[in-house]
């Protein structure tokens, strides 16, 4: 594990801690504040150090989709805590926890220069930036590239159960995508051919 993430998970079960005792009246709704508003510095710390120097469009929109996810959870749990709903605000903790390790798992894919396609994977609910060339040469080609990248590969069979268009539409679409360099396919080792996105 990262030393950046065991910072984060200590303030984690130091706020957890905290939140418990003041379920059973032993501190202020202020000291509880204070320690969210630690755990929040912490993670803040993390953005900060992860953030690249450059980032596209796609990388910045992962980033980000991720980033507001965390913010929407501490805003949830903010205001839990000022109502003094202490053990709701304790059942958001994993969920907390688990947006706050999705964003680092972005930025660290980020910055180690991963290929979008992992990264997309990571952040499926980012908006794809897909390139102009695809939709000028063949708009059914990028329907076709946007399912791809989100799954990362996958069989023809698959493309032609979810794409919903006829299987010479699928089969045009895929040759312009490969024609353009975007997708490749690749045997598995059962001899399964796949659709695997290059860029």
């Amino acid at each position: 594990m990262s030393q950046v993430m065991s910072v984060i998970n200590t303030h984690m079960r130091e706020f957890v801690r905290v939140l418990e005792s003041a379920m059973r009246g032993g501190v202020s709704r202020d000291d509880v504040l204070k320690s969210l508003d630690e755990l929040e510095n912490r993670i803040d710390d993390m953005i900060t150090s992860l953030a690249p120097e450059r980032i596209t469009d796609e990388r910045f929109a992962a980033a980000s989709t991720e980033i507001k996810n965390l913010s929407e959870k501490f805003k949830e749990l903010r205001g839990h805590v000022i109502a003094g709903r202490y053990s709701r605000a304790l059942s958001l903790i994993p969920e907390v926890h688990e947006a706050i390790r999705s964003v680092f798992r972005v930025l660290q894919l980020i910055k180690a220069g991963a290929p979008f396609p992992i990264i997309i994977q990571q952040s499926p609910q980012a908006p794809l930036f897909p390139p102009e060339v695809i939709l000028q040469t063949n708009p059914d080609a990028l329907q076709v590239y946007n399912i791809i990248v989100r799954r990362g590969e996958m069989s023809l069979r698959d493309l032609v159960d979810e794409v919903k268009m006829d299987v010479s539409r699928i089969n045009s679409a895929v040759r312009t995508l490969q024609d353009l360099g975007y997708v490749r396919v690749q045997l598995l080792p059962d001899g399964t051919p796949v659709l695997r996105v290059v860029r």
